[in-house]
């Protein structure tokens, strides 16, 4: 015969400190009040030079749940190891050739063993030079506490460019 177990509880918290890490209201919906994730974005539109990696100014946090910004070098820093969505979008003014948009980790635009084999997801081979130019980018990350990622630009529109403030950002969520 099989014995079932029935475990009725509305909030899970650590035994020290008591934070709540979980906690379930009446309908079932469960919360997860310390989640780990962010949203941040560049809030000046930035000069990109034709054919050069460079760093966005990231300078506003949208929202941080746990999630470092160091404004003084543009850089996201994760408090804890885990498995991290990120994601990354690069918007340009006045369309861009080959549009890149880059997602480094530790100051690295390949690291294999965090997930990491190439940062750039490109837009294409061609410019739109009437219409803004938006590449989206998404890596499934392994990250260990205290790694930073940086949203970089690139193209090869043979002038500078300049980004779209409000379509030129980075935002991470940790999942396990």
């Amino acid at each position: 015969s099989v014995m079932a177990s029935i475990i009725k509880v509305n909030t899970i918290q650590d035994a020290t400190n008591s934070n709540t890490a979980l906690s379930i209201d009446s309908s079932g919906r469960v919360s997860l009040p310390n989640r780990i994730a962010g949203g941040f974005r560049n809030s000046n539109s930035q000069t990109i030079s034709n054919q050069s990696s460079t760093a966005l100014q990231l300078n506003t946090t949208m929202f941080s749940d746990g999630v470092t910004l160091d404004t003084s070098n543009y850089r996201v820093t994760v408090p804890v190891d885990g498995i991290y969505i990120v994601l990354g979008a690069l918007g340009y003014h006045g369309g861009a050739d080959q549009a890149h948009c880059g997602i480094w980790v530790n100051g690295s635009n390949a690291q294999e063993s965090k997930g990491l084999a190439d940062a750039w997801v490109q837009e294409g081979d061609y410019a739109n030079s009437s219409a803004q130019v938006v590449v989206q980018n998404h890596k499934l990350l392994s990250l260990s506490a205290n790694d930073y990622l940086e949203l970089y630009a690139y193209h090869s529109s043979g002038e500078s460019k300049t980004t779209h403030v409000n379509r030129s950002f980075i935002s991470l969520v940790k999942v396990a």
